[in-house]
């Protein structure tokens, strides 16, 4: 390869299967073999990657950089590469800081029915404290397919929660259309929305359907 000048990577965060994230240092070169990873300030626990990609849990991420994160407070972390040029391998420039978030609580969904308007209430609790709990948005969802969207509010207790409410008629269409009879609900950061919560636990409205 015949470079004068040596680019440095993108670093990608995106969510993947079971509550991890996956890294992925973005070279701007075909070939790269060998590329590295360290939390912001701390070189010293730079982790090599062949596949330029790095997959982990919020419990690798502690192990990782021996200290203890509570969600939904971010990692910044930095990549870069190795090069072979004019038959010298060299480092490239490192990647801008890419910050890194775990949501792996799961939210609780409760549910009302209120026979008078014959309506659906459901709120999902948020397992975020203090000022945590701002700025997150949450999703309900019946069967696999989202439903309603919500923002999260602070309630008298200090606890943070998402409301909804949707007719009886409306949400059994759904759930027939879908061929389920449960709902759930996630949350994620609003700024980083690609990056959600497990599920809640599903809620059973079957008793409903005939009523």
């Amino acid at each position: 390869m015949c470079l004068s000048v040596v680019d440095a990577p993108q670093l990608e965060v995106s969510p993947a299967e079971g509550g991890s994230v996956q890294l992925d240092c973005k070279a701007p070169y075909a070939g790269v073999s060998q590329c590295f990873f360290y939390p912001e300030g701390d070189r010293e626990k730079t982790r090599l990657s062949p596949s330029c990609q790095l997959s982990l849990t919020g419990t690798d991420l502690n192990i990782w950089t021996g200290h203890s994160y509570r969600p939904p407070e971010p990692v910044r972390v930095i990549c870069f590469y190795f090069v072979r040029v004019s038959g010298r391998t060299i480092p490239s420039p490192h990647s801008p800081p890419a910050p890194v978030i775990f949501l792996d609580q799961k939210p609780v969904i409760s549910v009302h029915y209120d026979g008078q308007y014959d309506e659906f209430s459901a709120e999902c609790a948020i397992p975020l404290s203090g000022s945590a709990g701002a700025g997150v948005g949450c999703n309900l969802y019946t069967g696999p397919r989202l439903y309603l969207k919500s923002e999260s509010r602070r309630g008298r207790s200090g606890s943070w929660s998402c409301s909804f409410t949707a007719s009886k008629t409306d949400l059994l269409n759904r759930l027939q259309s879908v061929r389920s009879r449960v709902v759930s609900c996630d949350y994620s950061l609003t700024s980083h929305p690609s990056t959600r919560s497990p599920p809640s636990l599903t809620y059973d409205i079957s008793k409903y359907m005939n009523s």
